[in-house]
């Protein structure tokens, strides 16, 4: 009798292991499947949401315009395409000699509208130009027109559009090219011949944006002449230039208010003199200069002829 009892008891045990082992096989499975069925979920949503993400750039400090993009300055990001500027730059290539257009502060996004190309010509150096007046808050990256201003509010822009290498009290460093050395030059003899010129800089609110100003402060005649002599300087208007120099020499020697150092002659008849013949000199010259180059071109051309 006894045995039967424990003969039931041991059947409805195992008969209650098992029927627990099935149940939670039966919760295992089915937890399994909502799990799987949720990563599934989640991998879709993933997946969907990396193909609405797009690379795109931003400056991870604050840069000045006129100064070239540097891969150290940006960080490559996702952004979600719904929130994506449209113009916005999304392959590395496209910032390649590219330069900013206007400051931008840390985190900006880049866009094509924030981006220039500027190509640099082979005469380009860095030129020290001394100032009588830099401008407050000049930084190095600023772009400046570089002015001349004489006594009786005469004012010419001498070289345009320069960009600030760096500042040492009124000496500030640009990167000018072959003509602007000429300039230079000849704003430092009339700032030695007359009393009271001003040689200043006038900074560019944005450099990217803005177009560069044309220079139309008219050299000196002997500068000029060396202008003419100089193969790398096109010098085909050099007689307009001429005599814009003259009328300004004329308009100062004229002004009794203009304090003139011992050198300068008041002689407004001998002036008259002087660039008539300059302008006899200087297009015999300027026909010499022009006569090389169409002899060099040809040569040129006859040499790839023959190499052909």
């Amino acid at each position: 009798m006894r045995n039967r009892i424990w003969g039931k008891v041991l059947v409805t045990a195992a008969a209650a292991v098992l029927a627990a082992a099935v149940l939670a096989f039966l919760y295992y499975y089915v937890t399994a499947a909502r799990m799987a069925a949720e990563l599934d979920g989640l991998k879709t949503a993933v997946s969907e949401y990396e193909s609405a993400q797009t690379a795109a750039y931003i400056v991870v400090s604050d840069v000045k315009a006129g100064n070239y993009v540097q891969m150290a300055d940006v960080m490559k990001v996702c952004v979600p395409q719904d929130i994506l500027p449209q113009n916005a730059v999304t392959d590395e290539a496209e910032l390649s000699n590219m330069l900013y257009r206007t400051d931008l502060s840390a985190n900006t996004c880049l866009t094509a509208d924030l981006l220039t190309d500027m190509v640099l010509s082979d005469d380009m150096r860095e030129l020290d130009v001394v100032m009588t007046e830099v401008p407050i808050g000049l930084a190095a990256g600023d772009y400046i027109d570089v002015r001349i201003a004489y006594p009786m509010g005469q004012d010419f822009i001498a070289l345009p559009h320069k960009k600030v290498v760096a500042i040492n009290g009124n000496v500030v460093k640009l990167i000018v090219e072959e003509v602007d050395f000429y300039a230079n030059e000849s704003m430092k003899a009339d700032y030695g011949a007359y009393q009271a010129v001003r040689i200043y800089g006038a900074k560019y609110v944005e450099a990217g944006i803005q177009n560069a100003a044309a220079a139309y402060y008219p050299v000196s005649a002997d500068i000029l002449k060396i202008e003419i002599l100089d193969p790398n300087i096109d010098t085909g208007d050099f007689s307009n230039t001429l005599k814009r120099r003259r009328e300004l020499e004329e308009q100062l020697i004229a002004a009794d208010l203009v304090e003139k150092n011992d050198k300068v002659t008041a002689n407004k008849e001998r002036l008259k003199d002087l660039y008539e013949e300059a302008e006899r000199v200087y297009a015999a010259l300027q026909e010499e200069k022009e006569r090389k180059a169409n002899q060099e071109a040809g040569q040129t051309s006859e040499n790839l002829t023959h190499l052909n």
